[in-house]
């Protein structure tokens, strides 16, 4: 899902001003997000996506939107497949932070560092606007630790911020419900925030931190009590 916001600068920005424009997402999951890209006026839609029962989900609840070639899920992993669909053509890449349930893929799991370093060495032009979903938890990783598999904690928030910082483009965290976006664009575009929303969120995920924080310690005493 895409917060009303971000949907918004995307139209105004984007849509608006180019009708046949791309958009390029990792992390199919039900495919909320592509939906609503494909609402919002995009032209194509590609989404990359390892798990094979998103996948076959995706292709019987899309499949009008498949069917007219506006949507193409593909499958595999998206730290490999990124390097086949990303090129200047697509005008939003949007990479979600995700990680998988599959066990026999935990090995694949939290790929966002790749990607970034696919793109820095690709390079991102001034007109292509790249979203990265789930900052507020890369930020915060350590609060999952000792929690086996999660992607939260295998993201390497400072290796990610350092490939961010190559990119040499404007950052802007946009905050929403219990997470935020980290918005990264060229010289053509400059977002501006809502200030009371963006207290509201701030507010609201200070109290999101402080619970993660006490499962964290819950987490702790229960490894050592173990040993």
């Amino acid at each position: 899902m895409i917060s009303k916001d971000l949907q918004y600068f995307i139209k105004e920005n984007v849509i608006k001003n180019n009708n046949k424009s791309k958009y390029l997402e990792t992390g199919f999951l039900e495919g909320q997000s592509a939906f609503e890209m494909l609402n919002l006026g995009f032209e194509k839609v590609v989404s990359i996506e390892i798990d094979e029962n998103f996948i076959e989900l995706g292709k019987k609840k899309f499949k009008s939107f498949i069917d007219s070639n506006k949507l193409e899920i593909v499958k595999g992993d998206s730290a490999e497949k990124i390097a086949q669909y990303f090129s200047d053509e697509f005008d939003v890449i949007f990479l979600d932070a995700h990680g998988t349930s599959e066990r026999d893929l935990v090995g694949k799991s939290a790929p966002l560092e790749k990607e970034i370093n696919f793109i820095v060495d690709k390079g991102l032009k001034d007109h292509q606007i790249l979203i990265i979903d789930d900052y507020l938890k890369i930020k915060y990783y350590y609060l999952f630790a000792f929690n086996n598999f999660d992607w939260r904690f295998l993201a390497n928030r400072k290796k990610i911020d350092n490939l961010i910082k190559k990119l040499n483009k404007k950052t802007y965290e946009i905050p929403y419900k219990g997470n935020c976006y980290l918005l990264v664009v060229g010289n053509n575009f400059s977002f501006k925030k809502n200030f009371f929303k963006n207290i509201f969120y701030k507010i609201y995920n200070t109290d999101f931190l402080l619970k993660y924080s006490f499962y964290l310690l819950k987490r702790i005493l229960k490894y050592y009590l173990k040993k």
